[in-house]
């Protein structure tokens, strides 16, 4: 956000552990985010989203039906135009989850 300033107008952190939630508020208190909406899932809403920013979600999913739903579901929440980014660890399981949904994505949308 300090790259950008003001570049956005709002955030929405999606965190669904509460603990995990509560670090997040106290590392982003002193950013120069208007405001930061903090939410447990994003099924409460329909909004579009300029980019999309998961880091080490995949990791978390069990089962790779449901880590392909979760991309599916995030680019789906993408605004025309908008950026997803993922991020996993730089081990073997991680290259496979990021290798994997590149094949996907790129099926799915085109190169």
């Amino acid at each position: 956000v300090e790259v950008w300033p003001g570049a956005f107008a709002r955030a929405v952190a999606v965190e669904p552990s509460e603990n995990m939630a509560q670090l997040g508020k106290f590392l982003t208190a002193d950013m120069a985010i208007a405001s930061i909406q903090w939410q447990r899932c994003l099924y409460d809403d329909a909004d579009k989203y300029d980019l999309i920013v998961a880091s080490y979600v995949q990791m978390e999913v069990r089962g790779q039906a449901s880590r392909d739903s979760l991309v599916k579901q995030l680019w789906a929440r993408l605004s025309p135009g908008g950026i997803l980014v993922l991020l996993e660890p730089g081990t073997p399981t991680g290259f496979r989850f990021m290798h994997h949904t590149r094949e996907m994505l790129i099926s799915r949308v085109g190169p």
